[in-house]
């Protein structure tokens, strides 16, 4: 399950600035996990309260040139299936496919 050794990482980074209270974690649309799998997991072994929030994948299609959000057809664990939201070709990810800690709250005193 290598949700967890993601979610441990997380956590791991996160407690490197102290008593850790709670975490923000943006999760890609097109990241190796989908948001909600991220959460799940996060909850499961964290110490602390996890907030984990999607962000809108970005495309940029070499075929037609649209960029912006694409049409995801299918996401799962290590998996995506999207195509470009005008044309339908394949296009380049631009942004939406990281995990990232955006926010570390440290209990006070610490």
């Amino acid at each position: 399950m290598h949700e967890q050794t993601i979610a441990k990482k997380i956590i791991e980074e996160a407690m490197k600035h102290g008593k850790v209270k709670k975490i923000t974690v943006e999760c890609g649309a097109l990241a190796h996990l989908p948001a909600k799998d991220m959460e799940k997991v996060l909850k499961e072994v964290a110490p602390f309260e996890v907030d984990v929030v999607e962000k809108k994948a970005k495309v940029k299609c070499k075929n037609c040139g649209f960029e912006g959000e694409p049409r995801i057809e299918m996401h799962t664990h290590d998996a995506s299936v999207f195509f470009c939201g005008k044309c339908g070709s394949v296009p380049d990810v631009i942004d939406g496919k990281d995990i990232i800690i955006k926010s570390v709250v440290i209990e006070k005193g610490n």
